[in-house]
């Protein structure tokens, strides 16, 4: 992506950032590392600023979903037609 770097910038101007797997959060900390080169431990980044450095935390926080409702949709066969590949 030609500009993650100003999305990488971009997120870590937030005090917290979220995401929905372990796995996003893993990468989104390696992505720092290697694309930024800022310093990350386990939770945290420095994000280096005008006045030093301040710390920006990141973890995963995933959500919960209504999975009756949803297993209710993959049973009807209006939805189960929808989703079916097309020859």
């Amino acid at each position: 992506m030609p500009w993650r770097e100003q999305v990488l910038k971009g997120l870590l101007g937030a005090d917290l950032v979220g995401f929905q797997r372990a796995e996003d959060c893993r990468n989104f900390g390696r992505a720092v590392r290697h694309i930024l080169g800022y310093r990350t431990q386990r939770d945290s980044v420095q994000v280096p600023t005008d006045e030093g450095t301040r710390i920006a935390r990141y973890g995963d926080y995933p959500i919960s979903i209504d999975a009756k409702a949803f297993e209710t949709l993959g049973r009807d066969p209006k939805v189960r037609a929808r989703a079916a590949p097309n020859p």
